[in-house]
């Protein structure tokens, strides 16, 4: 299996012109991802959501995905449809459809990503994917990259009190910091962080757990969606 990180670029609606107004990372463990879209201007939430990532279709070139949203802070509970390079690799373009926001219409879209190595990993070898056990929590580590986001318990997708969080280990400093947080304060509370509760004894189940299994994280349960040790850089 695999592990990605990868940071958007640009994005445009077919026919509109590409932009950027977001700081976009996306982080894939295997079969599951967990996308972050934080407004660059705000640093407001702009699109949180993850899932489960599936094969549809692989060619010479590319390969076509499709990506579950189990949560969305926006509400979608359908799932889009791309195709992406066999091997991404550097810059990369990524080409599909998915409902416009603006008119609800499956829409052809053109994404730019950076395909990017992944940081610290000889420091923190596992990359993994937790869903919490009532399914509205995922959190997700690849080597100094943190991401969690939490649905809230209204609106499909539980768009309503939906709140997120991206932190990065600072390896002169040691520590893990929050590098984005939004959404509900009530709800961030609720969130897992790696800044304020991290312990070794918290990941004692990375070298023996397996995909399915429930683990102890910070005191609640999880769902090990997708673990992966990651070869150093």
């Amino acid at each position: 299996m695999s592990v990605r990180l990868t940071q958007r670029r640009s994005f445009r609606w077919l026919p509109e012109p590409a932009s950027e107004t977001t700081d976009t990372l996306v982080m894939s463990v295997g079969s599951w991802f967990i996308d972050l879209r934080i407004k660059l201007d705000t640093g407001a939430l702009e699109w949180g959501f993850a899932g489960e990532e599936k094969i549809l279709n692989i060619s010479e070139s590319h390969v076509t995905y499709q990506w579950t949203h189990d949560i969305d802070s926006q509400g979608y509970t359908e799932p889009d449809i791309g195709s992406l390079p066999v091997d991404p690799v550097g810059d990369f373009l990524e080409t599909g459809t998915a409902p416009h926001p603006e008119t609800g219409i499956v829409t052809k879209f053109e994404e730019a990503w950076r395909a990017l190595s992944i940081p610290f990993s000889t420091e923190f070898p596992y990359a993994w994917i937790l869903q919490s056990e009532d399914g509205r929590t995922f959190i997700g580590k690849a080597g100094g990259i943190f991401q969690a986001m939490r649905s809230g318990t209204k609106g499909p997708g539980g768009m309503y009190g939906f709140c997120a969080r991206r932190e990065v280990w600072k390896g002169v400093e040691m520590k893990w910091i929050i590098k984005q947080e939004t959404g509900h304060n009530s709800a961030l509370g609720e969130l897992k962080t790696l800044a304020r509760n991290l312990g070794q004894e918290e990941f004692a189940w990375e070298g023996s757990s397996t995909e399915g299994e429930l683990v102890n994280v910070f005191g609640d349960l999880y769902i090990v969606r997708a673990l992966v040790h990651v070869k150093p850089n």
